[in-house]
């Protein structure tokens, strides 16, 4: 079982949701994602996209910028000693390319129940299980509000490439 033991994760967290399922579970209630999250057409889903593409570079700054401030009081960077600054050239410098078993203790503290800010400055609202075709076995993947909503635009996105 890749669950902890003592049964952490089973207790605390839901299951992540299906990206295509529309409702997101917090705690024990469930909520509705407001409608301009799940209704949008596929041109204006689009337009949105090849804005944002046509100054990636200033993007991917902004972006960085913008997970690097929410994230400051997280275990994890802070253990990198990056204390605050948000420019790529001191997260290039501060934070190590890292892999999976990398940041797992971290994300197993969050599965046994440790609220703190481990690996995000927001709650962790559900854990999820990979498929574990990478190296035999599942890992967990911890998702907050905004992750679950990033991942759904990248659906959203696809479909309306996929749906023109």
């Amino acid at each position: 079982d890749p669950r902890p033991a003592g049964g952490g994760a089973r207790g605390r967290f839901p299951p992540a949701p299906h990206p295509t399922d529309h409702r997101h579970r917090t705690g024990d209630r469930a909520r509705i994602l407001p409608a301009q999250m799940t209704i949008c057409s596929c041109e204006e889903t689009i337009n949105e996209f090849e804005m944002l593409t046509r100054d990636a570079a200033r993007v991917q700054l902004d972006t960085l910028k913008r997970i690097l401030e929410a994230n400051a009081g997280a275990e994890y960077l802070r253990q990198f000693g990056l204390d605050g600054r948000t420019d790529a050239a001191s997260y290039k410098s501060c934070i190590p390319l890292c892999v999976h078993s990398d940041v797992e203790p971290f994300i197993q503290r969050v599965a046994d129940g440790d609220s703190a800010p481990v690996v995000t400055g927001k709650p962790i609202t559900s854990l999820s299980l990979s498929s574990g075709t990478t190296q035999g076995k599942p890992k967990f993947l911890p998702f907050n509000d905004e992750l679950l909503e990033n991942t759904l635009q990248i659906f959203r996105t696809s479909y309306a490439f996929r749906n023109r």
